[in-house]
């Protein structure tokens, strides 16, 4: 599971950015890291968000975030995914992020 490309990306990394849930959660039952990240500090979430808002869907997010992923990693930038979700202007991805945020604060 170390493999990387040259910009960091590992292949959970890309298995969630292109919505690929079936092989991410093949990758995590096999020890891939959630909270893998690149040279730029994005994480894996991050990545999952682009598949999320091409499709809709955000079954490939909840995988990670049932795995244990941290919605409230910061990149090199000091950016969380929800920085990016509002920049992105996406109010379905934007309420998602802000109730796991809720969630995960009444938990710990």
């Amino acid at each position: 599971m170390g493999a990387r490309s040259p910009e960091g990306w590992t292949p959970l990394i890309v298995a969630s950015y292109h919505g690929h849930l079936e092989l991410a959660r093949a990758l995590i039952e096999r020890g891939a890291d959630v909270n893998a990240v690149n040279r730029k500090g994005t994480s894996v979430l991050m990545f999952a968000k682009s598949a999320a808002l091409r499709d809709g869907n955000f079954a490939v997010m909840d995988l990670l975030l049932a795995a244990g992923a941290d919605v409230f990693h910061r990149d090199r930038f000091g950016r969380d995914i929800e920085d990016y979700a509002r920049e992105l202007q996406s109010p379905a991805l934007v309420r998602f992020i802000v109730e796991v945020k809720a969630k995960a604060n009444t938990q710990s």
